[in-house]
């Protein structure tokens, strides 16, 4: 074995016990990915280093999550192809908090809230239309997301306006948005961090802009509620807006190389009221990770190529004075500002370079045996450090020539079968599938079960460790809809 090799492990060694010993909570996101697409897959390549990198404990899906009109029923062969096939590593096994997007009500919304109740499905999580669940810090304290379903509030899209047909909508959508109030204010009496997650955004540079519904309607609850964040997919882009209402918004849909680019992906860049508070705008392909402890709740956009984009930071924990004062019904107010964001690499890069550098250091006086001067010294460190460097990009690059399978040295579970298939060209649009049959009735036909499981909510039943709680509307599923709990 090489000496460079010998170093290289040593590296890794260095690096796991900060893996082991993390004091945070950290999971993925990603959005509008189900294109079967060779983008999809790069994408999902690195998601699973990243994965086995920070110890992700979920995912967060939000939502288009098949294209290009959602799924047919529990066994559609999109199950497998955009999604099993697809995020396949060791590290992504682990739970998916899944909502609905525009494209996935094209053809039978319910099929993917049944798909969570079927006996061999251990990963695919949506309970209902809208629900919410807590996992506990390490710290003890409390992290709290809700997940709604932005499509049943803002009804006014092209392949959304079917909605407009059922008598019902207006009463479900108050139906929900009198859910959302109260859920929040429940898990503002508990969670030190309060999320809101929804396919559309409310605040975006890109294509589709702010959205003046849910600016009306959905954003003055987040406002009383002082909630932390809203992240949302739709838009093909990667956003981090820190808006002045106190809220960070992020916007994370481009999980399949998807269009639109160029200056037609920013053309609410000057018209949207967010644009002076975004901190970052992307169009690559990429996906986002959080990092949440009791003080700090950090997300960072990483690319295909595995390169860390930005850096987000909050630090404004609704304290535990602030929740008493919630629950006491005193006045709202904010526990601490939030920093401002900032780029850089996140904890992975503090956590390779600092052992790697002392690592270079003890190596080169090791070999040395004695002081060395000062430039054979510098000189050798930054010979080892290039070196790092060059096996590093070598080892987690996730494309290799050829036909583009993936290879993948450092963790076995993430190599070659993340997700190409043979169906699919160099563009990442899939080959030789014919179009799905729709009923013949507006633009993309009326779905089925647009309503079901959508009305008669039940508020959050509160933290239930060890882990998890998920609470949900209530529906007839052929498991128990009242709880679901995962560790």
């Amino acid at each position: 074995m090489k000496f460079i090799d010998i170093l290289f492990i040593s590296l890794i060694v260095a690096i796991e016990p900060i893996h082991a010993a993390r004091k945070s909570l950290n999971f993925l996101m990603v959005g509008d990915w189900g294109w079967n697409s060779e983008n999809q897959s790069a994408v999902a390549y690195q998601m699973g280093v990243y994965g086995w990198r920070i110890d992700a404990q979920f995912v967060l899906s939000l939502g288009d999550n098949f294209y290009e009109d959602g799924i047919d029923n529990v066994t559609d062969p999109l199950w497998n192809k955009a999604y099993h096939d697809v995020y396949s590593a060791s590290s992504l096994q682990i739970p998916w908090y899944a909502i609905l997007g525009n494209r996935d009500y094209h053809v039978d919304p319910q099929a993917q809230i049944d798909r969570s109740f079927e006996e061999d499905e251990s990963l695919w999580t949506m309970p209902s239309r809208y629900f919410v669940f807590n996992y506990t810090l390490p710290s003890g304290d409390i992290l709290s997301v809700v997940n709604i379903d932005t499509q049943l509030l803002d009804t006014d899209h092209d392949d959304t306006g079917f909605v407009y047909e059922n008598p019902k909508w207006r009463t479900v959508r108050k139906t929900q948005l009198d859910w959302i109030d109260s859920t929040l204010a429940e898990q503002s009496k508990v969670a030190t961090w309060v999320v809101v997650t929804g396919h559309y955004p409310i605040y975006s540079v890109g294509l589709n802009g702010d959205n003046d519904v849910l600016l009306n309607m959905l954003a003055p609850i987040l406002r009383r509620h002082n909630v932390h964040m809203y992240i949302a997919g739709h838009d093909h882009s990667n956003q981090y807006i820190a808006m002045d209402d106190g809220i960070t918004y992020v916007v994370c849909g481009q999980g399949a190389g998807r269009g639109p680019f160029g200056s037609e992906g920013v053309k609410n860049m000057g018209i949207s009221a967010s644009t002076p508070f975004v901190k970052t705008y992307s169009s690559s392909s990429g996906f986002a990770y959080a990092e949440v402890n009791g003080e700090t709740f950090n997300v960072t956009f990483v690319d295909t190529s595995g390169n860390v984009r930005y850096t987000g930071v909050m630090n404004n924990p609704h304290t535990a004075e602030y929740r008493a004062s919630i629950s006491s019904g005193s006045t709202h107010f904010r526990s601490s500002r939030r920093s401002s964001s900032s780029g850089g690499g996140g904890a992975i890069a503090a956590a390779v370079l600092v052992p790697g550098l002392c690592l270079a250091v003890v190596i080169v006086l090791y070999v040395f045996r004695e002081t060395p001067p000062v430039d054979t010294f510098l000189a050798e460190i930054s010979r080892i450090g290039k070196t790092m460097v060059n096996r590093a990009r070598e080892i987690f690059h996730p494309l290799s020539e050829g036909e583009g399978k993936i290879r993948a040295e450092l963790d076995v579970s993430t190599r070659s079968d993340v997700g190409f298939t043979s169906d699919m060209d160099r563009s990442g649009r899939r080959q030789n599938v014919p179009p799905r049959e729709l009923k013949p009735q507006g633009k993309y036909g009326k779905p089925k079960n647009v309503f079901a499981a959508a009305s008669t909510p039940v508020g959050a039943e509160g933290v239930n460790d060890p882990r998890v709680t998920v609470s949900h509307t209530q529906a007839s599923q052929s498991k128990s809809s009242e709880s679901v709990s995962t560790v």
